[in-house]
């Protein structure tokens, strides 16, 4: 498993990790309605700030209660993955949803297979469309891309993304949600500023 990272909401600042040259700073998981931040000293890089898994987090704070109940926590953090990060297909023509995962077939979508049913990639040629394959169907515009968080939000409630800090007194509900850090929190691509 690579590293990866977020940047802070109000900064735009790349999260550091520890195994960088110049070191972790400590930074603040936000929490919505007044909850205190998440500390975090010394950030390693797979997303754990203050013993708290930032995706586990982010499925525990938006999908139902009764839709987590019996999942590990390995489970739950999927959910949270696909939550913050995973895409679906919707085709123009019948409405039918896709997705390269079957783990999202509880949300009435169809998981690209290959001719016998099993699981396929973005290249497998899908029967139902004359053999094109989901590249293929993306790239004509028939299948238009949506996040999944418009399927997995309850209706009526409010999404709760991911907002990391270094300043402790930032306020949740004050700023957008930080995006991923194209720099993995430990690479130099430039184009970010990471003064301490």
């Amino acid at each position: 498993m690579g590293f990866f990272s977020f940047l802070t909401s109000d900064s735009g600042e790349s999260i550091r990790n520890c195994y960088t040259e110049e070191g972790a700073r400590t930074v603040y998981l936000l929490q919505p309605n007044g909850k205190p931040p998440i500390e975090e000293t010394s950030y390693q890089g797979y997303g754990e700030f203050g013993g708290v898994d930032a995706y586990e987090w982010l499925a525990r704070n938006n999908l139902p209660k009764k839709g987590l109940k019996g999942l590990s926590s390995d489970e739950v953090r999927s959910m949270g993955i696909a939550l913050g990060l995973s895409e679906y297909y919707l085709d123009k023509d019948d409405g039918s949803k896709w997705h390269y995962s079957r783990m999202r077939e509880e949300y009435g979508i169809k998981p690209f297979t290959d001719d016998q049913g099993l699981g396929g990639t973005y290249e497998t040629p899908q029967s139902k469309y004359g053999g094109k394959t989901p590249n293929e169907l993306i790239a004509s515009g028939q299948w238009e891309s949506h996040k999944m968080a418009e399927l997995m939000i309850p209706e009526g409630s409010e999404y709760r993304p991911l907002k990391f800090s270094y300043d402790k007194n930032a306020v949740y509900e004050d700023l957008p949600a930080s995006s991923d850090d194209p720099s993995q929190g430990f690479f130099d691509l430039g184009g970010h500023d990471d003064e301490t």
